[in-house]
C-alpha cells in the first residue's frame, strides 16, 4: 500500500472520531424507549473517544517507525508531546467544565507507553492482557468497596485508555499498510462490534442513565457480581471487559474500513474533508470543545459540577441549569431573589434556622420501591423512576415541570441540527485550511515545541 493511502486511512478514521465526539456532546441524549433514539445514542456513546485512543497508539507506532534511525530522540519527542497534551488538557479542563477532556488521558498514553513500539509482539500482547484485566477487576473492586480510586473511574479510566493505546500499537504493526490483513480482520471485528453494540442498546433500555448520579461512588454494591459483569460490563466509559471488547473491535473495524476505502481513488477524494479534520485532529478537537461549550453553557456557570453522563451521549459534565437572561424563568427567579433580599423583620433575625427538610426525590424513590414485591418489579419501578427523573427534573430541580422546559431559554441545546452544524463547521474549516497549509495551527505549535526541545530544527506550517 502506498504511504499516502495508508496515512489517508488513518486521517479518515481520526476525522470520524472527532465528528463522533461532536455528536456525542451535542446530539440528543436518547434512551427514551424509542428504537432509533437508543441506537443512535449508543453509536456515539464511548466509541469515538475509544477510537481516538486506539489511533493514539497507532500514532505511537508511526512516530517510532519514522524515527527508527534515532530511537532515543524519538522517545524523548514522544514524552515531550505527552507533556504538551497533558498541559493542554489540564488547561482546557480548568477554563471550561461542560465537557470531560480526553486530551489528558491521551497524554498518559504517550507518557507511559512511549517505550512499547520497540517491544516484541508477545510483550505488547502481555501488556494489553494485564492492562485489560486490571482495568476490569479494578473497576469491579471499586464498585464493591466503600471507597474509590480515580484511576479506574469514568469517564476516562486510565487503565482502559492505556489498553486502547497498546492495542493501537499492534494495529499499526499488523494492520496499517497491510491490505490483506485489513480485509481479513475487518469481518470478525465487525461481528464482535455488532454484538457489543446490541448488548449496549439492550442495557440502555433496562438501565436508564441518571444525569444526577455520582459515578465516583459505588453504583452496584447491592447487585450480584455475576449480574454486574454480564449486564454492566459493556457500559461505555467504564473500562470493564465488555466495554473494552466492544470499543476495541469497533475501533479496529473502523480503521480497517477507512484504510481499505482510501485505496479507492474516488472514495479517497470524496473523503478529503473528513481526512482534513483527522489530519489536524488537535486543532479541530480543541475548537469543538470550546464551540460546544458555548452552545451547552447557556446559563450553566463555569464552576459546573462534576457529574458525568456516561451512558448517554457523553461524557458531558453537568451542572444545575440556570435560566437564560430574559426568560420567564429568569424573571420569576429575579422576583424571588428580590423577595429574599428584603430586610428581615426584627423578630425574624434571631429566629432559629429550620432543620433541613427531607429530599423530596428520595421520598418519592422510597415510596416507589415499597410497591415492589419481586426483584423484577423493583428493577422495572427503579428504571421508570430514573427515566422520569432524567426527563422531568432538570438536574436536581425536583419540582420542575417538564412541560415548561424551554430548550432555548435554558441553553440545553442537544439535538441533531446543532451537532450537524457544528460538525459541518469543523469539516469546512479543516478542508479549507488544508488547501493552504500542510499542518493545522495547533499541530504546527506542537511540532515546533517538540523540535525546539528535542530535534532542534525549524518546522514550517506549509
Amino acid at each position: 500500500m502506498k504511504a499516502a493511502f495508508r496515512f489517508d486511512g488513518i486521517d479518515l478514521a481520526r476525522g470520524l472520531a472527532i465528528v463522533g465526539m461532536v455528536f456525542a456532546h451535542l446530539g440528543p441524549t436518547g434512551f427514551d424507549g424509542g428504537v432509533i433514539a437508543d441506537y443512535t445514542s449508543t453509536a456515539f456513546a464511548g466509541y469515538p473517544s475509544a477510537l481516538f485512543a486506539v489511533l493514539a497508539g497507532v500514532s505511537l507506532g508511526l512516530f517510532h517507525e519514522r524515527g527508527a534511525d534515532d530511537p532515543v530522540r524519538t522517545r524523548l519527542a514522544t514524552l515531550v508531546r505527552g507533556v504538551i497534551l497533558l498541559v493542554a488538557g489540564t488547561l482546557m479542563s480548568m477554563v471550561q467544565s461542560t465537557i470531560a477532556i480526553v486530551l489528558s488521558t491521551i497524554a498518559v498514553i504517550y507518557l507511559l507507553l512511549f517505550w512499547l513500539p520497540r517491544c516484541k509482539t508477545w510483550v505488547i500482547s502481555v501488556v494489553i492482557a494485564v492492562l485489560a484485566a486490571v482495568s476490569s477487576v479494578g473497576f469491579v473492586l471499586v464498585e464493591l468497596v466503600p471507597f474509590g480510586f480515580e484511576l479506574f473511574m469514568p469517564p476516562y479510566p486510565v487503565l482502559a485508555w492505556l489498553t486502547y493505546g497498546a492495542v493501537g500499537v499492534l494495529v499499526h504493526r499488523f494492520l496499517v499498510g497491510n491490505t490483506k490483513a485489513q480485509a481479513i480482520a475487518v469481518v470478525p471485528a465487525l461481528l464482535l462490534a455488532a454484538v457489543g453494540f446490541v448488548i449496549r442498546v439492550n442495557n440502555a433500555a433496562v438501565f436508564p442513565y441518571d444525569p444526577l448520579a455520582d459515578y465516583t461512588e459505588p453504583q452496584f454494591d447491592k447487585e450480584p457480581l455475576v449480574q454486574l459483569l454480564l449486564t454492566q460490563s459493556f457500559e461505555p466509559h467504564t473500562g470493564l471487559f465488555g466495554d473494552l471488547l466492544a470499543s476495541i473491535t469497533c475501533a479496529i473495524a473502523v480503521i480497517c474500513l477507512c484504510c481499505l476505502l482510501c485505496q479507492v481513488r474516488w472514495a479517497n477524494i470524496l473523503a478529503y474533508p473528513l481526512r482534513a479534520v483527522g489530519a489536524m485532529a488537535l486543532t479541530t478537537y480543541v475548537a469543538h470543545v470550546f464551540i460546544a461549550g458555548f452552545f451547552m453553557l447557556g446559563g450553566i456557570p463555569l464552576d459546573a459540577g462534576k457529574t458525568f453522563d456516561i451512558s448517554g451521549t457523553g461524557p458531558v459534565q453537568y451542572s444545575r441549569v440556570e435560566p437564560a437572561e430574559g426568560s420567564v424563568h429568569e424573571s420569576t427567579e429575579s422576583e424571588s431573589v428580590a423577595e429574599t433580599d428584603k430586610p428581615e423583620k426584627p423578630d425574624e433575625i434571631n429566629k432559629p434556622a429550620k432543620p433541613d427538610e427531607p429530599d423530596p426525590s428520595f421520598q418519592r424513590y422510597q415510596k416507589i420501591i415499597q410497591e415492589a414485591d419481586t426483584w423484577q418489579e423493583y428493577d422495572e419501578l427503579t428504571a421508570e423512576f430514573w427515566d422520569g427523573k432524567s426527563k422531568g427534573w432538570v438536574l436536581g430541580d425536583d419540582e420542575f415541570d417538564p412541560d415548561e422546559l424551554d430548550v432555548k431559554d435554558t441553553g440545553q441545546i442537544h439535538n441533531w441540527a446543532t451537532a450537524a452544524w457544528n460538525a459541518l463547521g469543523l469539516i469546512v474549516f479543516a478542508a479549507v485550511w488544508k488547501v493552504f497549509f500542510r499542518r493545522g495551527p495547533l499541530e504546527w505549535v506542537v511540532a515546533r515545541l517538540i523540535n525546539k526541545a528535542v530535534l532542534r530544527k525549524e518546522v514550517s506550517m506549509q
